[in-house]
Parts: C-alpha cells; structure tokens; sequence
C-alpha cells in the first residue's frame, strides 16, 4: 500500500460531492445498503472485507469521495476487481460499509469516553463534551471520515447482513445514532422512562454536534477555526441542556 498525500475537494466540488452523499442516501432507502454477495462468516472473508473497507478510506483520502471507483479500491487493496465483487456489488456498497466503520468507531469512542467519568450529572456533561470534541479529532486524522458523511450511515437502521460488519458493537435493527445514544444513556439513567428520555436527548445532540463538525470542516482539512471555536462553545450549551433535562426528570420522579 502506498503513501497517500490528502487531496480535500475545492470548493467547486463541493456540490458534486454533496450529489455522491445523495446518491449514497437515495439508494439505501430502497435497497439494502450493503448487500454482501458472500457473507464473511470465516476469518479470512472478514480480514479480506476489512482490507477492502480501509482501501476505501484510503482511496477516499486522496482522491475524494466523487473520483472513488471500484477499480481504484481494488488495486488500493492489492486484489483483482472480481474480488472486490465477490463481497460488494458496487462502490455505493463499499461507501457505506466504510461508513459503518467509522459509525462503530464512534461508538468505540462514546464508550470510551463514558467509562472516564462517574455515573452523575458531572460525568453526563463531561462525556458529551468530550465526546463532540473526539468527533472533530476523528474527521482531522481519520482517513475518509470527512469526505464520507453522516447522514445516511446513522440514520439507517442496521441490517442482518451488515452486522457482519459492525458487531460488535452496533447490533441489528436500531440505527447507529439510536444505539450509540442508548448506550451512553445507560451509564447515567436508573430507569427506563429517564433512559428512554435521556436517549432521545443525546440524539438530537449528537445530531446537532455532527451538524456542526461536519459544516467546519468543508473546505479545510483542519476544520475552520471560527467555526470549531463557536462550535466548541455549543458543545458546552448542549451538555448542559442534556444534563440540566435529565436532572428535571429525575426530580419529578423524586417528588
């Protein structure tokens, strides 16, 4: 695999990469968003499923999301295009393996981030902010994550054949921002009404926070200051409406 050297769309691109995100989005509504043509129940199908997805990334990295092929992919992973086909019947399905990685990844990261901090409201707000801030690390130095989106990766819920995947940890049938949500939210809830309120909570959060990172970094592959500065701000706002909510639920359940 060679060096790669990250080539960030000009702003003229902007728009063709936007059409590639809706396409992403526009197919997975009527079909299942990765369709695996032999299912990796054996280690070797799945190491050779991971060197495609993080030839992706890679590919991803230099050229940008608009010029990824499947050919560029398959010679990225140093295998022969029927190999790629083997697994993903085209580059919209590869695309969207490589955003369930990166979905699980940040699942990896909330729980990491959860495991640091106590169980109470000081931990709750600690861990969002922390969490938003380890967002923006992640689309500084992961390979794709920028140029990928989020929208249609944590907004579909997940299929049967993708749990091959990503799981553990994310699990079938919920979306990845539900269960990311759910999960941070069963360090800090005692009961199912606050845990059902406190999910909803982190993810309108989460998506916000998405929203913003994602914004600030569009034209740079550091991310606007301005923008991360005022976007950094709002992760503090946001921690505390979560957690100041989540303290008014549980003193009427008190009362």
């Amino acid at each position: 695999m060679h060096a790669c050297e990250r080539l960030i769309p000009h702003t003229h691109d902007h728009v063709e990469v936007r059409a590639v995100r809706a396409q992403l989005t526009q197919r997975e509504q009527v079909r299942t968003p990765v369709s695996l043509r032999t299912e990796p129940v054996r280690a070797r199908s799945s190491a050779r499923i991971r060197a495609l997805i993080d030839a992706t990334a890679e590919v991803v990295h230099r050229v940008g999301i608009e010029r990824v092929t499947t050919n560029l992919i398959a010679e990225e992973a140093g295998c022969s295009i029927g190999t790629l086909y083997r697994y993903f019947p085209d580059r919209v399905a590869v695309l969207r393996a490589l955003a369930l990685q990166h979905a699980s990844t940040l699942h990896d990261d909330a729980q990491r981030e959860i495991s640091r901090v106590s169980p109470d409201e000081a931990g709750l707000k600690r861990a969002t902010v922390a969490l938003a801030r380890t967002f923006v690390d992640r689309y500084r130095g992961t390979p794709g994550w920028a140029a990928i989106g989020f929208g249609h990766a944590l907004d579909l819920p997940i299929t049967v054949a993708e749990q091959n995947l990503v799981s553990p940890p994310l699990r079938g049938k919920r979306t990845p921002r539900q269960q990311i949500s759910r999960d941070v939210a069963l360090r800090f809830s005692g009961d199912d009404a606050q845990l059902d309120a406190l999910t909803v909570d982190l993810e309108v959060a989460l998506t916000i926070i998405h929203a913003l990172v994602d914004r600030a970094f569009t034209s740079s592959p550091e991310g606007d200051a301005a923008q991360l500065e005022t976007a950094d701000l709002v992760f503090g706002q946001i921690a505390e409406h979560v957690v100041g909510a989540h303290r008014d639920r549980r003193r009427k359940l008190a009362a």
